[in-house]
């Protein structure tokens, strides 16, 4: 909670014998002791972030109670900038895009009237968009609502399809044809460039026409491009957030950083050498003239499931050593430290980017950067 800036709350349920649970609230004790030695570095905080992601889920009342697509489509955009230890804030209907570098449109997002002089503001100053599936087509559904350099053709009938990596996505390591569920748009380019190659399965698979896998091969027709790149959008034709989040194939998350890096200039506000599963968020206290950044990393593991989800158990904590963070930050920064404990950290800046190196921490570090 306060590694993104959050307040802290816990609720309970009094017992009928007007009792309270000492065990529990031993336990609740231990955790604000060591947030009230966190707070001087977690009041009044504002998020650093160049990257934003505009919800399906909170932006549109026509989603509003439930609509599980989009919440899909939301959750896989997150999972994939956490992982990739890229800062990133989520913002409503009524968010302003100003002062991002790059919005993140999930492909269940709906391009409305409003949304398009949104879009277009945003481009006009030099701002970049990633977006996948409907969301920068009309409401219809039949056109580009913003142009990315391509012309809509319609919706394609095959399912599945294949990814296929091209020279301007040198980091995906499979260079074969990649499975991907749920169909695509066909796009024919205009200005834009292919970014991602696309194949065909066979044949969609019915009781007409089978494989005894679960889809049949990527068949080696040229295809539509999978995704296509111009100076400023990137735009995939499949519904690639969604589909992470359902499937977990890191080669997904693979060729949105790809995206990522293209748009960005390689310049990508966080460089890191930890693991997936570990967390980085950035933090400024303008009063205080100082950034926070908060690393985490805990392992966990599946302990069966409640009201249908599972249940994801922390018991074991493991220290992380020599983790290596480079941030591109606004300001001049002038000492590094480990806070609270207060170790000072030697640090490099170079072109604007700070470097620093954490020797261990377990669980949670916060690393004061004065400016």
């Amino acid at each position: 909670m306060i590694a993104y800036g959050a307040k802290c709350s816990i609720g309970d349920q009094l017992h009928p014998n007007g009792e309270m649970n000492m065990d529990t609230y031993r336990l609740m004790g231990e955790a604000y002791a060591e947030v009230e030695r966190k707070e001087p570095w977690c009041d009044q905080v504002k998020p650093v972030a160049r990257i934003a992601v505009v919800s399906c889920e909170q932006n549109q009342h026509r989603w509003r109670g439930g609509h599980a697509q989009s919440v899909v489509a939301d959750e896989g955009v997150g999972r994939m900038l956490l992982e990739l230890h890229q800062p990133f804030v989520v913002l409503d209907e009524h968010a302003d895009w100003t002062g991002f570098d790059l919005v993140v449109l999930p492909d269940s997002f709906v391009m409305t009237d409003n949304f398009v002089v949104k879009a277009k503001a945003f481009l006009a100053v030099g701002g970049r968009i990633i977006a996948a599936g409907t969301a920068l087509l009309d409401e219809t559904q039949t056109r580009f609502a913003i142009d990315p350099g391509a012309k809509l053709l319609g919706r394609s009938t095959n399912d599945p399809d294949y990814l296929l990596a091209t020279g301007l996505t040198p980091d995906v390591a499979v260079k074969s044809a990649i499975v991907i569920l749920g169909g695509a748009f066909d796009i024919k380019p205009t200005k834009a460039k292919v970014f991602v190659e696309r194949r065909s399965s066979y044949f969609n698979r019915t009781w007409e026409h089978y494989c005894s896998h679960q889809h049949a091969p990527d068949a080696p027709d040229a295809m539509p491009p999978a995704a296509i790149i111009s100076r400023q959008i990137v735009y995939f034709a499949h519904n690639l957030f969604t589909a992470y989040r359902t499937y977990g194939q890191p080669l997904y998350r693979d060729f949105f950083a790809a995206a990522l890096s293209k748009l960005l200039g390689g310049k990508l506000p966080v460089h890191t050498n930890l693991p997936t599963a570990a967390r980085i968020n950035i933090l400024e206290q303008r009063k205080e003239r100082r950034y926070v950044a908060h690393l985490l990393y805990a392992t966990t593991s599946m302990r069966g499931s409640f009201n249908g989800n599972p249940v994801e158990i922390i018991e074991d904590l493991m220290p992380l050593r020599d983790t290596q963070v480079k941030l591109q930050l606004s300001k001049k920064v002038k000492s590094v430290k480990l806070v609270p404990e207060g170790g000072e950290l030697e640090f490099r800046i170079e072109d604007g980017v700070v470097a620093f190196n954490v020797p261990e921490f377990t669980a949670h570090q916060m690393v004061e950067l004065a400016y």
